[in-house]
Order: structure tokens, then C-alpha cells, then sequence
């Protein structure tokens, strides 16, 4: 992305020093701004949004992006889900559809739109997870799993899709140049079943439990607020502190009743929110050197896209790892959980 709009000289120092840390090295926007340089045009013929007027975008702008451009991204999510699932699973098997997002809103919405895309049931049951942050796929699976569990006929298609630079924001202090030096745009998805639909041993995962949590006194460490001017996000330098604080006990609670140490976990998927995220849990958990690479490789290649983020790390981990940990943050300061294992008996 470039930074060319950030302003004075003092704050392309900052931000240069900022770049750095994040250890970031690729992210994907909507927005046709960051495909250009100061004394250039959009090189893929699309207009500016984010620089294009004085002052910045106001929401109506910024919403009308989003519906634009949050359809076709998550459609594309769910036909690779489709095509990763082979014969094993048709659309019209689908009975549950559980959309997830934080970055815009509009209605008629997301979930109808992809009934009519993907040709699903139009009596599909539909569900929403909306404004949850970065924690958000671990709830939607969550969901996904009670309902297949409740009924082992049950397709379940999650669809996560986040444009987060949508709200990038002409602000030079140093929690807004953080917060628009780690957020990209993405897309996952998946498709949870039931016990009667796996039992010919096709699934990627098994769910095999969940925990939450509430960190206690940390209601504004992530915050994420509309304003008239698209959505503001805080997030506190403490953060990354008090998950390491909260992690290992609420790692053995996780853990508890599935009656696995956390010596018997092969992958964590730890959700990266940000280098000091990452290295805040890794020595929390103590965890030895590259335990957290695919987390860290994803943060690499596309930066935090808030919900979808897990998925991507999930999808890589499951891969190399027998069995593991799945963990997400967000607002609250709340803390999601899951153990999981490879194939077997969830989707």
C-alpha cells in the first residue's frame, strides 16, 4: 500500500519505522488507491475512494464500496469451499447458510445475495455474525457446529468477508498509522456437516470443542465504532500484554475437556492480529521457535483481514498438523477457543 498521502515528513519517517515492525510484506485492498503511487493514476483503471476527495470518504462513499465489492469476494470464497469439497457436498445440500462480517452493512444483504449467486435453497435457514471483529470465525464455526450436531443431516456454509481498508482513515497519530499499517481485505469460507454426512471420512477437520472468554476491566482495548466518516477502530498498546497474561490458563480450560495437555498440540492457529500479538502468545504458551509460522506466514502475505484471517491459517496448519488450537481476540477483550482434529468427525 503506499503511504504517500500520510503527510508530513516526520510521519513517512514514522510510518517507514512502522512498515518494518509489522513484518508484513503483502496486503489487498478494494480500494484502487493503494495500487498507485502520488504522481500516478489507478493502474487497474479504477477510481480513488480513500484519496479521491478532500478530507476523505464519508460512509455513504465507503458503504457503497462495500456492497459493491463484499458480493463477488465472498462468492468467490464459497465456490472455492465447493470446489475443495468435491462430490462429497452439493449447493443444494446446503441447509444452513452463517455469514460473517464487521466492515459494512446493507440490506437486502450479503447472506441474499449469495443464495441467489450460488443458486442455494431458497429456503435456506440464514444466520449473521455481525461486528465481532477478528474473533468472528470462531463464533460462526461455533454456530455451525451446534446445528450439525443438533442435526447430522445438517451443510452448514460459513462465509467470512471483511474489507477493512475501507475505513482507512487520513489520521496521523500513531494508533491510526498502526492500526492502517496491519488491516487487508479477504474472504474465506467453509462447509461445516453433520455426522451423517461424513461418514464416508471426507472431512478436512473435526470441531472438538470451543471456550470463551472475557478479559475483565478491557472494554476499549479493541473498539470499533460508525462514525460519520466511516467506522473507527481503537486498539490499545496493552493489548498483547493481557493475552499473555490470559492465555495459558484459558488454554488448559480449553483443553480441559477434551483431556489433551497442551504438550499433545502439533498446530496452533493463532489468529495474527499483529507481530506483537504473535509474540506475546508465543511466549505465553511458551511455545518453541516456529510453532506460530503458518500464523506468521499469513500476517506476511496478507496482513490482519479480521475474521476471515483464521480460516487461512487454519487451512494451511491443518495440512502438516494431526490435531491443535485454534485461537481468535476481539472486542470485549473477549478470547475464542477450539480444538480441533484433523478429518474425522466434523466438517
Amino acid at each position: 500500500m503506499s503511504a504517500c498521502h500520510a503527510g508530513e515528513e516526520a510521519t513517512q519517517r514514522r510510518l517507514k519505522a512502522i512498515y518494518r515492525r509489522a513484518q508484513i510484506d503483502y496486503r489487498h485492498s478494494c480500494c484502487a488507491d493503494f495500487a498507485f503511487t502520488c504522481a500516478d493514476t489507478p493502474t487497474d483503471g479504477g477510481e480513488p475512494l480513500l484519496f479521491g476527495a478532500e478530507g476523505g470518504p464519508g460512509l455513504t462513499a465507503r458503504m457503497q464500496r462495500y456492497e459493491r465489492e463484499s458480493v463477488p469476494l465472498a462468492q468467490t470464497a464459497a465456490m472455492k469451499a465447493f470446489e475443495g469439497a468435491g462430490a462429497s457436498v452439493a449447493r443444494s445440500d446446503v441447509t444452513h447458510l452463517i455469514t460473517v462480517t464487521c466492515t459494512g452493512f446493507f440490506a437486502p444483504g450479503l447472506d441474499l445475495e449469495l443464495v441467489d449467486r450460488l443458486g442455494l435453497s431458497r429456503s435456506i435457514q440464514r444466520l449473521q455474525v455481525g461486528f465481532m471483529g477478528c474473533q468472528a470465525a470462531l463464533h460462526g464455526l461455533q454456530m455451525a457446529d451446534a446445528i450439525c450436531r443438533a442435526d447430522g443431516s445438517a451443510v452448514v456454509l460459513l462465509v467470512c468477508v471483511e474489507l477493512t481498508t475501507l475505513h482507512f482513515r487520513r489520521e496521523s497519530d500513531v494508533v491510526n498509522l498502526i492500526i492502517n499499517s496491519l488491516f487487508g481485505d479477504g474472504a474465506a469460507a467453509a462447509l461445516i456437516t453433520g455426522a451423517q454426512r461424513v461418514a464416508g471420512g471426507q472431512a478436512l477437520l473435526s470441531m472438538d470443542g470451543f471456550y470463551s472468554y472475557v478479559v475483565p476491566d478491557t472494554a476499549e482495548f479493541i473498539s470499533w465504532r460508525i462514525e460519520q466518516e466511516g467506522f473507527r477502530m481503537g486498539l490499545s498498546a496493552k493489548t498483547p500484554g493481557v493475552l499473555g497474561q490470559v492465555l495459558p490458563d484459558f488454554v488448559r480450560r480449553l483443553l480441559g475437556p477434551t483431556g489433551r495437555s497442551d504438550s499433545e498440540v502439533e498446530g496452533w492457529a493463532i489468529h495474527p492480529g499483529g507481530r506483537a500479538i504473535l509474540d506475546a502468545a508465543a511466549d505465553a504458551l511458551t511455545l518453541p521457535p516456529g510453532k506460530l509460522s503458518t500464523s506468521r506466514e499469513v500476517l506476511r502475505c496478507f496482513g490482519n483481514m479480521s475474521s476471515p484471517t483464521i480460516l487461512f491459517v487454519l487451512d494451511r496448519l491443518v495440512r502438516t498438523a494431526a490435531n491443535g488450537v485454534a485461537l481468535t481476540f476481539g472486542p470485549g477483550l473477549s478470547v475464542e477457543g477450539m480444538v480441533w482434529t484433523r478429518g474425522s468427525r466434523g466438517g
